[in-house]
């Protein structure tokens, strides 16, 4: 027989598990000639990373694209790949406000993140910050106006939200006005040019708090907060208000008044005196009144004047007879001193003659008086009767033969006088003669 010996090169096994979201070529049971060496290519697939490769169950080489078994002399080898999905991180970052996330955040790719701003508007005293929407960069848009962005992260990315500063204008007044702008929230950096206006029948008294100044318009820009007030004051006139002697107005003197008020002024007298006239603005005389009202004073320059005099009253004085001082009706200031008297008593007319015998009064005469004068002081209307008294002339005489017997003279008007006759011896009485009683008698 001839035979030959034939010999084969030994193969060996390498094993690779079918990875996820990966490859290995080439993969599964791969054989290997005796002191050959075999190179494996690791590739991940689109979005994912090489996690590790482990040669034979424990020996974990780390992230490697590829591996060569070299000099391979046994069989049972093995490479296992794990991949993972890639990661990106999203920084947010605020000033203000309540960011949700907030921080350095890592993501898997492609996830899908809603970032959020809350507590916009944030105030801290005087100053507001408002959320104005962010700026992005890597997978976050590059911009909104908005307080939420949502995206898929597929990228690095960074949201910084933006915030507009506000300063708080306070504007005041005070007494009666306007200004034109309102206090409330302005953006940092506004300009304002404000203008206080006064209503009408006031002024405008200056600008007070942060600014101290009587300019108007201010001008004012927002690097700060404001608080301002503007101040009005009434306009005020004077009223000249004066009074004569004897006499009072109340108020008096410069009495100042409101713009648009009105001003009620009194006038009297002092006792014993009266009002004569009260003239306004200096021509226009309202005669005799208690008070007056400016009404609705607009301007300086009014006036009021009240002037007085001194009561009168009347004295009225009647005779019939003789010459009375005062006579007829007078009229006498307050509390004058009158004399009053009576001249040419007796008056004598033939056998009749009248006598003054006094006088009676009313009002402040006194009611009555027997002489020819009297004196009082006149405090109210009063009259003066002077009073007389008739007489009558008695003249008896006796014829011859006879005598009579009575007082001659002037007799009252009324009394009785007793003549007695008395013939001589050797006569009768005969009667009377002259103007005697229509009896003879004796």
């Amino acid at each position: 027989y001839a035979v030959q010996a034939n010999f084969a090169l030994n193969t060996y096994d390498i094993f690779v598990n079918v990875p996820v979201n990966g490859s290995v070529s080439p993969t599964g049971t791969v054989w290997v000639g005796y002191g050959s060496n075999y190179t494996f290519t690791i590739t991940p697939d689109t979005n994912y990373h090489i996690v590790g490769v482990t040669i034979d169950g424990t020996n974990s080489i780390g992230a490697t694209n590829d591996y060569t078994f070299i000099n391979v002399t046994n069989g049972g080898h093995q490479l296992n790949a794990t991949f993972a999905i890639d990661e990106y991180t999203l920084i947010v970052t605020s000033a203000h406000g309540v960011p949700t996330p907030w921080g350095v955040f890592t993501n898997s790719w492609n996830t899908f993140v809603n970032v959020t701003m809350s507590g916009s508007p944030e105030t801290v005293g005087t100053t507001q910050y408002v959320s104005l929407g962010w700026v992005g960069t890597g997978s976050a848009p590059p911009s909104g106006a908005s307080n939420s962005v949502g995206f898929n992260l597929t990228s690095n990315a960074w949201v910084d939200w933006a915030w507009q500063t506000n300063y708080w204008m306070g504007i005041g007044v005070s007494g009666l006005g306007s200004v034109d702008v309102a206090d409330g929230w302005y953006d940092a950096g506004t300009n304002f040019n404000i203008t206080a206006t006064p209503s009408n029948g006031y002024a405008f008294a200056g600008w007070t708090g942060d600014i101290v100044t009587n300019s108007n318009p201010i001008n004012l820009t927002m690097t700060q907060a404001w608080n301002v007030t503007a101040n009005f004051t009434n306009i005020f006139y004077t009223i000249t208000a004066s009074a004569g002697l004897n006499g009072n107005i109340s108020p008096s003197g410069g009495v100042v008044v409101a713009h648009g008020n009105n001003q009620p002024f009194t006038i009297w007298a002092d006792p014993n005196y009266h009002i004569v006239s009260v003239v306004v603005d200096g021509t226009n005389n309202l005669g005799v009144t208690n008070d007056y009202t400016f009404v609705n004073v607009t301007n300086n320059g009014h006036s009021i004047n009240a002037s007085f005099a001194i009561d009168t009253y009347t004295l009225s004085v009647t005779s019939p007879f003789g010459t009375p001082n005062p006579a007829g009706v007078t009229t006498n200031n307050w509390n004058a001193l009158i004399n009053a008297s009576i001249a040419g008593s007796p008056i004598t007319m033939g056998a009749t003659q009248v006598v003054a015998m006094g006088w009676t009064g009313t009002g402040s005469a006194p009611p009555s008086g027997a002489a020819t004068g009297t004196s009082f002081n006149i405090t109210a209307n009063s009259t003066l009767d002077w009073q007389w008294q008739t007489n009558y002339q008695l003249n008896a005489v006796a014829g011859a033969n006879g005598i009579v017997t009575v007082s001659n003279g002037w007799y009252v008007s009324g009394d009785v006088a007793m003549i007695d006759a008395t013939p001589n011896g050797g006569y009768s009485f005969a009667g009377w003669i002259g103007n005697v009683p229509p009896a003879n008698s004796n």
